[in-house]
């Protein structure tokens, strides 16, 4: 866990440095502490960690359960840990961090969504890492899965937005109706 709370740590400089708009600070900060980049998953493990472990509280307090039953339902949840940290620690690498070419602010991007692009860019390629467990074990791959986000990554506003028949029936090419 304590890779994790640098992590977290990291990103609160470089946050210090982007919420004073000092981009350079920012920048430099950045290329120092390149695995600032894993904070929003880093708080995500962090959180779902807790989670388990205010399950374990439960079960320790249950009245109900016989020993054996909880020692099983303990042994469960200490696996899910385990595993959450497994994911964790492949995934947020500082190798990695550091082979990862973060890009120049864009002309006319404010810091903010250059904070957003980074951060939510890796949370996406992290997603995407969890659904194919072998792309964790390709460090190449997986640091070129967080380039290839982070190159794509379109802030909000300018993602196309479908709507669920968007999605599920295809566009009608509708006849021009002559002039009246």
């Amino acid at each position: 866990m304590e890779i994790y709370q640098d992590i977290v740590r990291a990103d609160q400089g470089w946050k210090h440095y982007v919420k004073t708009k000092d981009i350079d600070k920012a920048a430099s900060f950045l290329q120092e502490n390149p695995e600032a980049i894993y904070a929003r998953v880093a708080r995500n493990l962090i959180s779902d960690v807790g989670d388990i472990r205010k399950e374990r509280d439960v079960i320790f307090q249950d009245r109900v359960l016989n020993p054996d039953q909880k020692r099983a339902r303990l042994d469960e949840l200490d696996s899910k840990i385990v595993d959450i940290a497994r994911i964790g620690n492949a995934f947020m690498n500082e190798d990695m961090a550091k082979a990862i070419k973060l890009p120049p602010m864009r002309q006319g991007q404010e810091i903010k969504t250059y904070y957003e692009m980074i951060a939510g860019a890796t949370n996406k390629a992290f997603a995407m890492a969890q659904k194919n467990p072998a792309l964790m074990e390709d460090k190449k791959r997986l640091a070129q899965v967080i380039q290839q986000e982070i190159n794509t990554w379109r802030p909000k506003e300018q993602r196309q937005k479908k709507s669920m028949s968007d999605l599920l029936l295809p566009r009608l090419e509708l006849p021009k109706l002559p002039e009246l």
